[in-house]
């Protein structure tokens, strides 16, 4: 999630912006391919939303969310991804019954 790949500076900047103002989206889309950098930012978009510190343009690293989505095991982080060229519906199915849990960590909700 480190990687400083600068054509993604305007959207985390954007999304950060979204946190701050308390203005981001139940979900969001986004159409950028993996050697992109795709994967990377919705990672690093789910870690700062996820992220329990207020005071930074991304995840501080420290706190028990931060730690949880470094470890890969949030129990609020679902990552869903294409299995060659297509989302499958038992992908979908499997994550629409993982969502029906509520909030682990009562993050932004």
């Amino acid at each position: 999630m480190s990687a400083n790949l600068p054509w993604l500076h305007d959207a985390k900047q954007q999304f950060a912006a979204q946190r701050r103002q308390g203005t981001l989206a139940h979900a969001m889309l986004l159409p950028l391919p993996e050697a992109d950098g795709g994967v990377l930012l919705g990672q690093f978009m789910a870690a700062l939303a996820l992220c329990s510190s207020l005071v930074a343009d991304v995840p501080c690293g420290h706190c028990k969310s931060c730690q949880l989505v470094n470890a890969g095991s949030h129990p609020d982080f679902h990552l869903l991804q294409a299995d060659g060229n297509q989302i499958k519906v038992e992908q979908v199915r499997s994550l629409c019954q993982s969502l029906t849990n509520t909030a682990q960590q009562g993050a932004f909700g």
